[in-house]
């Protein structure tokens, strides 16, 4: 008995497929492999924007003052800075927004603000996953244009003056995300932060801070917990690469079931109607399925190898070493042997009934209590095998060569019988 069900009851199904179509990798490892690829593509994104950067640099006439490089482009682009070079095309700007844009950009360089992008950049990389980082990296720039807007109007500008030179810079073609900029997006926000009172920009900051806070002790919960999270994990898919495998039946060569980790969960496939249940650990070698009233106990041999399984307590199944599934070679069979196979089966010790029909090559049997045909190909004079999946089926023969039964699966006795054993009327009902 499995999943409830007399193997008998299952052998004939319409739906088999191959044990060895369950392969493939788990969804868990599939996303894992997404997210290095997704981490591997923002890093050479931000590999690619500093070359750039260093391109723009290295193409400019620079000269230095106070520990600053101040570099003079041709470039349509907006003034911007990283680390201690100022980039600006004075071209594109008076006298007095000249000198506005060299306070705001002299801010971000004596305050290490590249610093801050550079980290948040890298933290966007490794856990860009986190729909939060968006959001903390528009946070933070917008938290470092204000700290360089409060230098500027330091210095005595007007802050209407230098809100309307902001305004006058937008259309600028817009530096890497990487650099710190006098354009940068939010700066309705800038503007509205500027006109605030000093308490209330005291209130903004908290909340803007509160953000990289939460995510810091995030982040620290996962640096605590995540090990011993991954350890369990790590132990239990050990326990499960033991396990996996073909188990057999006993008593039935063909009648398999298959032992998997998916997704981080272990599963059991039903090699003759691909069924699969998972399965949830309950002590050691023990698994349940509560949904099915399924219990699973694995067995080990002496030298600590998994040797066999045992479902409902009772079902014994034996471990195969290096499973490996043998090809069905389809030979060809004149009609009248084919014909000799014909007739109605009654199964040992129950009261279902099939009938088996010859066609060109092949036989087709019909379940009368559910209606299905299956089609079955010849592996010699008497064995029989289905294309989709494992259905072995074998013919035996009286002294005379007179085909007296079927046996499928290696285990369920067919009789032959002469007439059909339902009814007339339910026998053509069954037909049709």
């Amino acid at each position: 008995m499995l999943n409830g069900q007399v193997l008998e009851t299952n052998e004939f199904s319409k739906s088999l497929v191959s044990p060895l179509a369950s392969g493939g990798l788990p969804l868990s490892s599939i996303l894992f492999h997404v997210y290095l690829v997704v981490m591997l593509g923002l890093a050479i994104r931000l590999i690619r924007q500093l070359l750039q950067v260093r391109k723009i640099i290295k193409k400019s006439s620079k000269y230095r003052a106070d520990d600053l490089v101040y570099c003079d482009i041709t470039k349509e682009l907006a003034p911007c800075s990283f680390f201690n070079y100022i980039i600006v095309n004075k071209k594109l700007l008076s006298l007095d927004e000249y000198r506005h844009v060299l306070k705001h950009e002299e801010a971000h360089c004596r305050q290490w603000h590249s610093i801050d992008i550079l980290l948040i950049e890298c933290l966007h990389i490794a856990l860009w996953i986190n729909p939060l980082m968006f959001g903390l990296k528009k946070s933070l720039k917008l938290n470092l244009e204000h700290l360089a807007d409060e230098a500027v109007l330091a210095s005595g500008i007007h802050p209407k003056k230098y809100q309307y030179q902001l305004l006058a810079n937008i259309s600028k073609v817009t530096p890497l995300p990487v650099m710190n900029s006098l354009q940068s997006s939010k700066l309705k926000q800038r503007i509205l932060m500027m006109n605030m009172g000093p308490s209330d920009k005291i209130h903004l900051i908290k909340h803007l801070l509160a953000v990289p806070f939460l995510l810091c002790l995030y982040i620290t919960i996962q640096l605590v917990d995540g090990p011993h999270r991954y350890a369990d994990n790590d132990a239990l898919n050990k326990l499960y690469d033991k396990l996996t495998g073909y188990y057999q039946y006993i008593g039935a060569k063909h009648v398999l079931i298959h032992i998997m980790n998916q997704d981080g969960k272990l599963a059991l496939e039903q090699s003759w109607d691909n069924r699969t249940i998972s399965f949830e650990q309950q002590q050691d070698l023990n698994f349940y399925n509560a949904a099915e009233q399924f219990p699973l106990k694995f067995i080990e041999s002496a030298d600590g190898k998994i040797a066999k399984v045992l479902a409902f307590e009772e079902d014994v199944w034996n471990k195969i070493e290096d499973y490996k599934s043998v090809a069905k070679q389809e030979v060809m069979l004149p009609p009248e042997s084919l014909e000799q196979l014909e007739g109605y089966y009654q199964y040992q010790g129950g009261d279902r009934q099939l009938k088996i029909t010859a066609a060109p090559n092949k036989i087709v049997l019909h379940e009368f209590w559910t209606g299905n045909d299956i089609t079955l190909f010849p592996e010699s004079s008497t064995l029989f095998f289905s294309k989709r999946g494992n259905f072995p089926l074998e013919f035996i023969r009286n002294e005379h060569g007179t085909v007296i039964k079927a046996i499928a699966f290696d285990k369920d006795i067919w009789h032959k019988v002469k007439t059909n054993p339902l009814s007339t009327s339910a026998g053509d009902k069954d037909n049709h």
